[in-house]
């Protein structure tokens, strides 16, 4: 059935109509005459080309309605597969939330992991310092080939090792100790300048109160103003005399360090980099006693 439709789309259809026509024709053709005849003839073949000129418009008609289906179709599955992608990101998107608050909490989890850690490590470093106190060595040689003999080990801080050995006392900079004491009491430059900065205000703070009792005292005593103000530059000066003394003692050593640092480039087994880190050590020194140095000029 369908093909005899489509059969009639084309040409076919066109012959059928002039057989009808023909048909109508010759039963007509005992009742009219030949000049009607042609007259009937014409008429059908102006109907006859009207209806193709019609069929040919509807057969285009349909040729472009199932062109805007087929494009309505591929539209379609695009938009399906559109809806698929947004289900997709809608999906990822929860995904992302989800991982977003796992790395949150791991985050925090590692923060305190890490503050454990710290405890943990300054808990370790206290013990295992108060567990070498009273250790007695036969001998100490330091990172600069000092020896003490006798020694006896009287406290460990942050800053380094107060010992007593042969010879009498000494307080050592971590930065002077053998390498295997450095890791063993677990010494940090951060600790050190930490406890540094704390003793030199404390001594500070020490010394200013010893002024304000000193002045409070003037103040009680008139008599002694002049005295007290006397005595208070005289141990400015001489606080700024020990600071330019130990300028310059850090600024020997400097060059010492630096000469053995220049002996240690030939040598197979070098001890530059312990050479390094006592000048870095002592260039931190010397910045750290030249601002004192500016604050109490600064008092004059």
């Amino acid at each position: 059935m369908s093909e005899i439709i489509e059969y009639l789309k084309g040409p076919g259809l066109i012959v059928m109509v002039l057989l009808l026509g023909v048909m109508g024709v010759l039963s007509l053709s005992g009742t009219l005459d030949s000049e009607g005849l042609l007259d009937q003839n014409e008429m059908l073949l102006d109907e006859i080309a009207i209806k193709k000129n019609r069929l040919d418009l509807l057969e285009k008609k349909i040729s472009q309605a199932s062109q805007e289906l087929e494009e309505q179709d591929a539209a379609l599955e695009e938009l399906a597969k559109l809806d698929d992608l947004r289900l997709r990101a809608l999906e990822i998107k929860q995904g992302n939330e989800v991982l977003r608050t796992k790395v949150a909490s791991l985050e925090k989890g590692l923060e305190e992991v890490y503050d454990m850690f710290e405890s943990y490590k300054d808990r370790y470093r206290e013990a295992v310092r108060k567990s070498a106190v009273g250790t007695e060595l036969e001998s100490l040689t330091l990172m600069d080939g000092t020896v003490y003999r006798e020694v006896s080990i009287r406290s460990i801080d942050a800053l380094g090792m107060n010992i007593m050995h042969k010879r009498g006392t000494r307080r050592i900079p971590y930065k002077q100790l053998p390498e295997e004491m450095q890791q063993r009491f677990q010494f940090d430059a951060e600790q050190a300048d930490a406890k540094l900065r704390a003793e030199r205000e404390r001594q500070l703070q020490s010394r200013l109160a010893g002024q304000q009792a000193d002045e409070a005292a003037a103040l009680r005593q008139v008599g002694r103003k002049r005295d007290l103000e006397r005595q208070k530059a005289e141990r400015l000066e001489e606080s700024i005399e020990e600071l330019e003394e130990a300028i310059r003692a850090i600024d020997r050593k400097l060059v010492t360090a630096r000469r053995n640092l220049g002996r240690q480039s030939s040598k197979s087994i070098s001890g530059a980099p312990q050479y390094r880190r006592e000048i870095q050590g002592l260039e931190e020194l010397k910045q750290k006693c030249q601002e004192q140095l500016r604050e109490l000029r600064q008092m004059r």
